[in-house]
């Protein structure tokens, strides 16, 4: 293992670093000891021989007598290092780059004893220094969770919660809207490019389309004799929804006039 200072320009990498847990270590002087925005943020990293992506003024550095810097990572943007970094310290965080700048949220289903309910929490970092949290309800334990992420537009954070589609403003956490009509747990979801949200439960329904307004499109309870969905995706306008319910059944609809086959 080799000790390697990265020199980032983007502050909210050591807000990011803090939070997750990792062994960071943080200076606010350059190598002369004058005052800078830098930050430096220090950590284990694997010996590698690839140099393509490592400054060569790290050379000149050591050579120089400097080793306060062991190499400055070279890459196409900020956004990259901070992608780059975090998904290193915690894989199960989600790194968005949006319109207001770049921001990192973290969500876990936790579990009450006391109540034996299931609860979830949305834990979301910014990069010009917003910092919030959502907690929901407590919810009865099913067969599936009713508490997940979902696919979602860059500008918000989209969850099933309790059978409820809330929509989240990931600049602030603030509610952008909910739509009570699903009901359904154990989901999978896409979106089309007009971020309209398919959602599929495992428990009921199997198939609600919501805009991105939040108001229901299309609600189908049940394709025929079909059940337990468990994929969807959509190619050139037609959404494929596979069932668990038998050998290769699946129902293909058109998503411009909701005409669907079953097969």
């Amino acid at each position: 293992m080799k000790k390697t200072k990265l020199i980032l320009t983007t502050v909210s990498i050591a807000s990011i670093l803090a939070l997750t847990g990792c062994n960071a270590e943080m200076s606010l002087q350059d190598s002369t000891g004058e005052e800078t925005s830098t930050i430096v943020i220090e950590t284990e990293m694997e010996e590698t021989t690839e140099t393509n992506t490592v400054d060569t003024n790290a050379t000149n550095n050591e050579e120089n007598g400097n080793d306060n810097l062991t190499g400055e990572i070279q890459t196409d943007s900020a956004q990259d290092v901070v992608a780059d970094v975090f998904t290193e310290v915690n894989e199960d965080w989600n790194y968005v780059l949006t319109s207001d700048g770049e921001f990192a949220y973290l969500f876990e289903v936790k579990y009450e004893e006391a109540t034996s309910k299931e609860y979830a929490t949305i834990v979301c970092q910014g990069e010009k220094g917003e910092y919030w949290t959502y907690e929901t309800d407590k919810y009865e334990i099913g067969q599936s969770t009713s508490l997940e992420i979902l696919e979602s537009p860059v500008s918000a954070i989209y969850l099933n919660e309790g059978g409820t589609i809330k929509a989240l403003n990931i600049s602030d956490g603030n509610i952008l809207w909910q739509n009570n009509e699903y009901c359904g747990s154990g989901t999978v979801c896409t979106m089309d490019e007009d971020d309209n949200l398919y959602v599929a439960g495992f428990d009921s329904p199997s198939l609600m389309i919501i805009d991105p307004n939040g108001q229901t499109l299309l609600r189908v309870p049940q394709f025929a004799d079909y059940f337990w969905p468990y994929d969807m995706y959509i190619e050139d306008n037609m959404l494929t929804i596979h069932f668990d319910c038998g050998e290769n059944a699946k129902v293909v609809m058109d998503i411009r006039d909701y005409s669907y086959n079953i097969y």
